[in-house]
């Protein structure tokens, strides 16, 4: 069976097969995405993902210039077969999400279009035949995608908000100056945490009160985070905020020479800047803590955009704040309302009265 492992090469991941052989093809697909400079993230789901499929191929006997629809159908029903591997307290059938399947499958599509365009590869031009076209809801420009091989329909995503009880919480619950600003900045400002990562000191602007916000620049190589935003933003925040990052710099940060801000301080290399995974061993541990456990990083962009349009905040300022790249970003992202502000809406309208 296959499996993706972790390697000392720039990709970072690899899929070996059962005897530890790297699988070739797989190995320069991953390497053409690190070249394009895709995140270390996003090469490993599609290392995850390959594997998931070159296993699938494996238990049915079955050859990569084989592949039709029907056999990706077949993966569809391999991959959301219940399995012991993925129970959890979340996850009680341990069955794997639609949106998970669905990632796999566009990870075998890309893959497919890369050896067709690396050795003239018929697999995507066979699935290319069915292809189905359909309008970026994302994009100004009206181009339409092009979705390659079979899809399960997904529901419509939630966005879990967190209340204002619940961020206190997760604050309260954090043992280092540190890490409390670093919550309080995300609440504040939207940031994905990739743009936090990769704030310098010059960044914040403690004299306006607000932090900036840059497009990803081409040439960070100390850090493995990733902006993701191609706009600037100049974000306003309250006095609080500022005190933190004050007292953070005065009592944790003082004595570490870099111009991060968010650095590594007792663990690993110290004044590295933090990596996603040490982002991710502390929401664990402030989950626990703090009893607040439906939430991520990017659980306090969700929060902070939703508070800002619920207010009346307009879409165009809450695009820029956000750093997105058209307001129709922002509106069609953002298109939700909770019950509870249609209820004041209606109530403030006077249509119970």
């Amino acid at each position: 069976m296959a499996s993706a492992v972790k390697v000392k090469t720039p990709e970072r991941w690899a899929v070996v097969d059962d005897k530890g052989v790297p699988l070739g093809d797989v190995t320069a697909f991953l390497r053409y995405q690190h070249s394009i400079e895709h995140s270390p993230n996003t090469i490993r789901a599609y290392a995850s993902d390959l594997a998931h499929f070159h296993s699938f191929l494996e238990s049915e006997s079955t050859v990569w210039t084989a592949v039709t629809n029907e056999v990706l159908a077949r993966f569809i029903a391999f991959m959301r077969t219940p399995s012991p591997e993925l129970v959890t307290k979340r996850n009680p059938a341990g069955k794997r999400t639609k949106a998970t399947v669905n990632r796999s499958l566009s990870a075998v599509s890309s893959f497919a279009l890369f050896l067709a365009d690396a050795r003239g590869d018929d697999v995507y031009s066979h699935l290319l035949l069915t292809a189905r076209r359909s309008k970026n809801k994302y994009a100004e420009s009206g181009r339409p995608v092009v979705r390659v091989g079979p899809r399960l329909k997904e529901t419509e995503q939630v966005r879990h908000v967190l209340l204002d009880a619940e961020v206190t919480s997760i604050i309260d619950a954090c043992n280092r100056l540190r890490d409390k600003f670093l919550f309080a900045l995300l609440y504040e400002t939207g940031m994905r945490i990739g743009q936090a990562l990769l704030l310098r000191h010059s960044d914040i602007r403690v004299s306006r009160s607000s932090v900036r916000v840059f497009p990803e620049e081409d040439d960070v190589v100390e850090s493995d985070a990733r902006n993701k935003s191609t706009t600037f933003a100049e974000v306003p925040v309250p006095a609080y905020v500022i005190r933190m990052y004050a007292a953070y710099q005065h009592s944790e940060h003082r004595d570490v020479d870099s111009d991060f801000v968010f650095v590594n301080l007792w663990a690993g290399e110290i004044g590295r800047p933090m990596t996603y995974h040490a982002v991710d061993r502390l929401v664990v541990r402030l989950r626990k803590k703090s009893g607040v456990t439906r939430w991520s990083p990017h659980t306090f962009r969700h929060t902070y955009i939703t508070r800002l349009l619920s207010r009346g905040v307009s879409p165009s300022t809450v695009a820029y704040l956000a750093t997105h790249a058209t307001v129709m970003t922002t509106l069609e992202t953002y298109n939700h309302v909770d019950v509870e502000s249609v209820r004041n809406e209606i109530q403030n309208a006077g249509v119970w009265n």
